[in-house]
């Protein structure tokens, strides 16, 4: 393994570093910017034609971008994951709300079914 000291602060190591523990800092804003009021949280149907037009994430770099650039930045990946990972749980949260609110509507169909299957059965016995 060599490790190099650069003038710029770079530090280039030409093979695997391990640590117990490594602390990376950022000036980028953290992803909590997503549960903001004014976040717009793009549709999943969006989302899905992005996907199927770019091959990646919105707001992803893609495999072709990572490997002209020969990596990425942890600090920055991480905010970028964080973030995905926010909309995943607004989505989900989306979700909740439309099932339970499918669920009520089933339970109102499913008493108006008894109500009537009743009234059927009174009138077949008359």
């Amino acid at each position: 393994m060599t490790a190099q000291f650069h003038s710029n602060g770079d530090f280039l190591v030409s093979n695997r570093i391990i640590a117990p523990e490594v602390f990376v800092t950022t000036n980028i804003p953290w992803a909590d910017y997503v549960f903001k009021p004014d976040y717009k949280l793009r549709p999943l149907s969006e989302v899905n034609s992005f996907i199927g037009l770019h091959g990646h994430l919105p707001g992803m770099p893609s495999a072709e971008e990572v490997g002209q650039q020969g990596g990425f930045e942890v600090g920055r990946l991480n905010v970028l994951l964080l973030e995905k990972v926010e909309e995943l749980t607004l989505y989900s949260i989306q979700q909740e709300k439309r099932i339970e609110i499918l669920q009520s509507k089933l339970d109102a169909q499913q008493s108006q079914i008894e109500l009537l299957q009743q009234r059927i059965e009174s009138l077949e016995k008359k």
